[in-house]
């Protein structure tokens, strides 16, 4: 029935195009959007699957399914079920391999479509923050009728600390971690399509990961973001360029311009200042302590994706500050063995390390790993839905194999070769 393999390849092809443009844009703006273009990808690649890719699929990906399985099932079976946003969080992972044949399978032109989307996104995400920072803004209560929307208003209106007329921007999430976080991801991604891209379309391409960059930088004072951004753009920039010393010049240009936003802006000059103090870092000290009293309660299995809370763990002495804490040890590993053991936590490595073989000659790869890794030693972004399907997402065009896909985007219809 050739009519029917044929209709099913073209709606395959379809919802994983689709897809991809919801997830790259909805991780910018709604996690409601970016979870619809993530189910649309995987179902895309679903449809899309014939009977030897089916079957290669578990062998291909099996450390995913190892973590997956175990992060799951294990604290579920002594006790501790996850919860529903933990179980999504945990269930992200799974879309890596579909989202990877997604990319396969869809179409040069509609990649490069979804990555100019994606970009032209972000360029208006950090516009926004801009105004944000700078308090050109509505209102707290102009942004009452839209509670529907889940998006935290009010995190735009803290005050950088030292000043009265600038704002911590948050540019489309209205949350400025998730803005710099995914926004780096963004970076990364501009400075590979770039370096695949024809004069012309590589200079705005480079244009747009300096405009990005900055924005980090200067608008929601988010310093490890900043800095492990600006040390991945580097790594990224150095691999994928065709001339490694220049770009490795451009590299220490691009620190040197980050010390500089540092050294010139006092408040920003003050957060650095204040890193390693009790107050300046967010009391990080007993955050972590509450962590591994977590680990040593429930070392084997954890006490399930989503189910750690700081106030769970405190002591009598612990700051408020602390217990008032949604659920976070602020390093990513430790929260990770705190929520599904210690060998959730080194499944979750060997599960990183197998994804990074698979895409060991991606410039792309390199630069999202790096920046993750870096960024894990004082945060837990997974925590935040729109950068862990953003990261999978991420990962997944890195592992694909070069022969089907350009790395990045826009890559695929300009590239050089």
């Amino acid at each position: 029935m050739p009519e029917v393999v044929s209709t099913r390849k073209i709606v395959a092809l379809l919802l994983s195009a689709l897809g991809l443009g919801a997830w790259m844009v909805g991780v910018q703006t709604l996690e409601a959007l970016a979870s619809a273009g993530l189910g649309l990808s995987a179902a895309g690649a679903l449809l899309g699957l014939n009977k030897e890719t089916a079957a290669r699929l578990p062998r291909d990906w099996w450390p995913v399914l190892a973590f997956v399985g175990w992060s799951l099932l294990a604290p579920t079976l002594t006790g501790n079920p996850p919860t529903g946003s933990g179980a999504a969080r945990t269930l992200d992972w799974l879309a890596l391999p579909l989202a990877a044949l997604s990319w396969q399978q869809t179409a040069p032109a509609l990649k490069s479509l979804a990555g100019k989307l994606a970009a032209l996104t972000m360029l208006i995400s950090c516009a926004v923050a801009g105004l944000q920072h700078f308090g050109i803004w509505p209102p707290e209560a102009a942004f009452a009728p839209y509670q529907w929307a889940n998006l935290p208003f009010q995190r735009v209106y803290e005050q950088v600390p030292g000043t009265t007329d600038r704002f911590m921007g948050g540019g489309l999430m209205f949350h400025r971690l998730k803005f710099a976080h995914v926004t780096s991801l963004g970076v990364l991604a501009a400075i590979v399509v770039a370096s695949r891209s024809k004069p012309g379309s590589k200079e705005a391409w480079l244009f747009v990961a300096a405009l990005a960059g900055l924005s980090i930088w200067l608008f929601p004072y988010a310093r490890m973001a900043a800095v492990s951004m600006t040390v991945a753009a580097g790594l990224t920039l150095v691999r994928a360029s065709t001339q490694p010393r220049r770009a490795a010049i451009a590299a220490v240009a691009m620190t040197a311009v980050a010390a500089g936003i540092v050294w010139f802006t006092p408040a920003m000059r003050e957060r650095f200042a204040t890193s390693f103090t009790a107050q300046g870092s967010g009391d990080r000290v007993e955050l972590l302590e509450t962590g591994w009293r977590a680990v040593k309660e429930h070392p084997l299995t954890g006490v399930g994706p989503g189910q750690f809370r700081p106030m769970k763990f405190a002591e009598a002495n612990t700051p408020t500050l602390v217990t008032d804490n949604y659920g976070k040890a602020h390093f990513q590993i430790l929260s990770m063995a705190a929520e599904t053991g210690i060998i959730g936590a080194l499944l979750f490595l060997l599960m990183l390390g197998w994804i990074a073989r698979r895409g060991r000659h991606s410039p792309l790869m390199l630069g999202a790993m790096s920046f993750f890794a870096l960024l894990s030693l004082a945060h837990d972004p997974l925590f935040q839905a729109p950068f862990s399907m953003a990261l999978v997402g991420v990962l997944a065009v890195a592992a694909t194999p070069r022969s089907t896909s350009a790395e990045s985007p826009a890559a695929s219809s300009q590239s050089p070769r």
